[in-house]
């Protein structure tokens, strides 16, 4: 029984807060229509302006697409000629030695 005593002393120290148990204000039918006008011209201004983004964001995901592609097919390009380039080299070498040895004959 002492908590419940010591729950109503506490009860009874507390003073009101000015304006406790008033009422939301009821709105009419206008009231509420303009409202909702307010939240929907709101949400379509948001949704119109995340459209806008995502067309921004679209645009720039081309972009980066595109020059990572022309920057693969340049890469590619560069592959290609230094293959070919170490495949001269090798032919050229081999030219090369074959020409020193038909110039030397005598040497193994």
């Amino acid at each position: 029984m002492k908590a419940d005593a010591t729950w109503r002393e506490l009860e009874n120290r507390v003073t009101p807060l000015p304006g406790a148990g008033l009422e939301p204000p009821a709105y009419g039918a206008a009231q509420r229509e303009a409202i909702y006008s307010v939240v929907d011209s709101l949400t379509t201004d948001i949704c119109s302006r995340v459209g806008k983004l995502r067309k921004q964001l679209d645009d720039i995901e081309q972009l980066v697409l595109e020059h990572a592609a022309k920057s693969k097919q340049g890469l590619d390009h560069q592959i290609v000629l230094c293959v070919r380039l170490s495949d001269e080299i090798d032919h050229t070498q081999n030219l090369i030695a074959d020409l020193k040895e038909l110039a030397n004959p005598d040497r193994p």
